[in-house]
């Protein structure tokens, strides 16, 4: 097949095969994968070109990314088109910046040689590339011969109709002795994967998925960029202390193989957003189940005659799939060069998943009618393969129980609520008689606290959010927190608070102008923004700009200048496992005087602020509390002595036009801090030397008899101990019900508000009555501390 001298090039996947053939025979040749070779006869370039580029034209990683990739096919010559000559010109300032890696050496070795291209599709670039070889070498062009198999689709009405169908269709395989590692999965997307991880399970039927999830959204990735440094070394350091396991090992290794890119730079600040980026592409290792079914992808995977292949979702749009003439070189762009064009890779494309399909020996290929209330056709491949469509209605009843009792209970709901009543209904309905059908028992029947701390790898991380979660609601925590069933959903608004939070951060240590900061700011969100989001945030760059003046003003009446920001602090609590409680106060505004610190803590709120102490006690709204807790933890921070706790809010400052003051004036008065400060006035003095009629807490007015009015909010020093101590005391309480499981369905009412369900995403899972609630008597300041109300509302 080949002879000796040769030079093979092929896809990987082929390549990988040919080794394993070829490597019994004493032949000297070379395979190279044909992205291999492109690296090799044209350029290849490493994250230091992106690095260029994107310093050079300002633009993020992926638009350098594309840039560079597009410059394969240019030539150094002149080019009518714009695009093409910006890519030209770049090209050549990367190679004479040596930025671009172009193989001399490599290119002189190819003459003469005798070059075979192995089953590979024919692609317009492909033809560029042989035409060049053709010139010094014996170019051939090799294909094994197609088989035609012919198979036969089978429909379905739901793609849950689909996944049944395929579970059952395995089990028959199975019990026919085909082992299930010689069964595969292909065309799976997450809505798929989904129903298989229900689904399969019932059937006793193990599988290995292709993981999806990528190194960013975990854990100790979040920790790499919360402890980010300039020198990386110091960040690895850092969060060493959370690698206790091997797949966070694993993440760990992949964190640092991603950091050994970016040695060119030696501030690693500058390479912040590209190891973010890098960190988003790179997907965790899917965890390989021995003796399971396996997801695959098709075109790259190359199965045997004995093996079984199961296409589903064989839709149009779905596949094969469909390109568009929508990348930055466009087919009007493409006219000058020896790349395909869009219709030449769908037509392409088509052929080579048909050419796949005939080729397996052993095919079961699916397709659904109806997903989501949405309509479906079968792929418009079939033209080409001409396939026998079935339609399938009856399903196997012989493979899982508990799935055929799951159908019936589905069955009766249709034909209670519709009338609707199929021949599988009386059938499953005559084989399950006492199915306990519309029964249902809503109280949480628990689990073990031993179970629960292996489950947790005897670690427990709280924070404000999660333990205030706990305390109104403790199965409302199980589910978010322990099962982590939250689905996160970015919004706009949040958006806002990040980037607020983090300009808020930076503005007084930039050297950038404002403009500057905020476009940095923006970019690193990586959130396409639609017209309408873009309107609003043009109109909150000005807002925030005007919120930063007003607290540069305020720094004129305050001693305390030196400042920590995004200040995360960590405590341990003790117990039978390890449990750390963890917070970030926004600001810390602090002045050291001989043996004490005394200090302010602030905290930037984008809604309306709550000041309401009174539900401590129950462990419920701690947040400034908990700052006060964690301000006297740090360890930055000695002998604190605190002026004031606050809130400022920097977005939703609605303002109430009055006759005596101007509208500048009645946005500056929203921005006043809102909490509680120190009565003492030495040390209030020391944070606000305005605290008589206060230019910068709200409502914060002294009497000519230097008595405070009775709206102000102030405690004592006593008091805020007081308060930091009781905080500690809802921490450990809420650790140890934590550590010992103690999940009940118990929403908290305190008075008219239940705590508890107000604003709970899991209403719809716990099925509360009445008798769950958890009634608490409503409390008042001077329950708490005793003496006078001190301005409470």
């Amino acid at each position: 097949m080949f002879k000796n001298n040769q030079i093979i090039i092929t896809s990987s996947i082929n390549k990988k095969n040919l080794l394993k053939k070829l490597n019994k025979e004493l032949l000297n040749i070379k395979i190279y994968s044909i992205n291999e070779f492109n690296k090799l006869y044209y350029f290849d370039y490493q994250e230091n070109a992106i690095y260029y580029v994107m310093n050079k034209l300002n633009v993020k990683y992926e638009i350098a990314k594309i840039y560079i990739d597009n410059m394969f096919y240019v030539e150094s010559k002149e080019y009518k088109n714009n695009k093409l000559s910006f890519l030209v010109a770049l090209k050549e300032e990367l190679l004479s910046n040596k930025l671009l890696k172009v193989n001399k050496l490599f290119i002189s070795t190819l003459k003469n040689k005798s070059i075979v291209f192995y089953n590979l599709p024919l692609t317009k670039e492909l033809k560029h590339l042989i035409s060049l070889l053709s010139i010094n070498n014996e170019v051939t062009i090799m294909n094994d011969d197609v088989s035609s198999n012919h198979h036969t689709i089978y429909e379905l009405q739901t793609i849950e109709d689909e996944v049944e169908y395929v579970a059952n269709s395995i089990c028959k395989l199975i019990k026919k002795g085909i082992s299930p590692d010689k069964i595969f999965l292909v065309n799976l997307n997450d809505e798929y994967r989904k129903l298989i991880k229900r689904i399969f399970p019932m059937f006793n039927i193990p599988y290995t998925l292709d993981n999806t999830e990528s190194v960013y959204g975990t854990f100790i990735s979040t920790k790499f960029f919360e402890n980010y440094n300039s020198d990386l070394s110091i960040t690895l350091e850092s969060i060493s202390k959370y690698v206790d396991s091997n797949c966070s090992e694993d993440i760990f290794n992949k964190i640092i193989n991603i950091i050994n890119k970016y040695t060119f730079v030696d501030d690693k600040e500058l390479v912040k957003e590209m190891i973010k980026y890098d960190l988003k592409k790179t997907k965790l290792n899917r965890i390989d189940i021995p003796n399971s079914i396996h997801e695959v992808n098709l075109k790259d995977t190359i199965f045997k005659d004995d093996e079984y292949v199961f296409v589903m979702s064989f839709n149009q749009g779905i596949i094969p799939v469909i390109y568009k003439d929508e990348n930055y070189l466009t087919d009007n762009d493409k006219k000058e060069l020896n790349v395909s064009l869009t219709v030449d890779k769908n037509n392409l494309e088509r052929q080579i998943i048909s050419n796949k399909l005939n080729s397996i020996n052993n095919l079961v290929i699916t397709y659904k009618k109806n997903a989501n209330g949405e309509e479906f056709s079968i792929s418009s491949l079939n033209e080409i393969l001409n396939y026998e469509v079935e339609k399938t209605e009856a399903p196997s009843l012989d493979n899982s129980d508990i799935y055929n009792q799951i159908k019936l209970t589905s069955l009766l709901d249709e034909y209670y609520k519709y009338g609707t009543k199929s021949n599988l209904l009386s059938i499953l309905n005559n084989h399950y008689s006492n199915l306990p059908y519309n029964t249902y028992k809503h109280n949480f029947t628990g689990i073990s606290s031993l179970d629960l701390k292996e489950y947790l790898d005897n670690k427990l991380t709280l924070s404000y959010s999660s333990l205030d979660k706990y305390f109104r609601c403790p199965f409302s925590y199980y589910i978010g927190n322990i099962l982590k069933l939250n689905i996160y959903e970015e919004t706009f608004y949040q958006l806002v608070g990040t980037l607020f939070h983090s300009i808020l951060e930076k503005f007084n240590n930039s050297s950038l102008s404002y403009n500057e900061l905020w476009n940095n700011e923006v970019a690193s969100l990586n959130h396409e923004f639609t017209n309408k989001e873009f309107f609003f945030l043009n109109k909150l760059k000005e807002e925030l700009k005007f919120i930063i003046e007003v607290i540069k003003e305020q720094e004129n009446f305050t001693e305390l200048h030196d400042e920590l920001h995004e200040e995360r602090i960590y405590t341990s609590i003790s117990g039978d496992i390890k449990i750390t409680f963890t917070g970030i106060i926004d600001k810390i505004k602090y002045k050291k005087e001989d043996t004490e610190t005394i200090i302010a803590i602030i905290d930037y709120k984008t809604g309306n602020p709550n000041l309401d102490l009174t539900t401590i006690p129950y462990g419920i709204g701690m947040q400034l509390p908990i700052y006060l807790y964690l301000a006297r933890n740090s360890h930055k921070l000695e002998n604190v002595k605190v002026a004031g706790f606050y809130l400022q809010k920097v977005l939703n400052n609605e303002v109430s036009v009055d006759n005596t003051h101007s509208y500048e004036q009645l946005k500056k008065k929203n921005l006043l801090l809102q909490g509680y400060s120190n009565e003492d006035m030495d040390i209030l003095s020391k944070f606000d030397n305005s605290f008589m009629d206060s230019n910068i807490i709200k409502s914060m007015k002294v009497k000519n008899d230097n008595s405070f009015y009775s709206y102000t909010k102030v405690l004592s020093s006593e008091d805020m101990d007081y308060i930091a101590s009781l905080a500690e005391e809802k921490i450990k309480e809420g650790a140890k019900k934590i550590c010992n499981a103690e999940f009940n369905i118990s929403p908290k009412k305190i008075g008219k508000i239940n705590f508890g369900c107000n604003l709970c995403k899991f209403k719809d899972i716990c099925f509360h009555t009445n008798d769950d609630i958890e009634e608490l008597k409503p409390l008042t300041q001077e329950d708490i501390l005793g003496g006078e109300a001190n301005g409470m509302d």
